[in-house]
């Protein structure tokens, strides 16, 4: 899957996360986890806050680097109006 066709919708937030995991990890690694990292959210496509902050809830939980983009990614959706679950 092509950087360009992961369902990101329309939040840059997202894209940026997305990016990050791209530049740390390659293209074609960083597709894999954020594709599986949205599978196992149960997420089609990060649309919203909500959606954000469930991508950084199953990033954490591959550890590392990936936990700390999680964390940022959470905190900065618990910023824009995300609910904790």
């Amino acid at each position: 899957m092509s950087a360009q066709s992961q369902p990101l919708g329309g939040d840059g937030a997202a894209q940026k996360a997305c990016d990050k995991i791209r530049t740390v990890l390659g293209t074609d690694r960083g597709n894999e986890v954020i594709t599986s990292t949205m599978r196992a959210a149960g997420l089609t496509a990060i649309d919203t806050a909500d959606d954000r902050y469930r991508f950084g809830v199953e990033l954490t939980k591959r550890g590392g680097l990936l936990e700390a983009i999680g964390r940022a990614v959470m905190v900065q959706a618990l910023l824009q109006g995300a609910k904790a679950a």
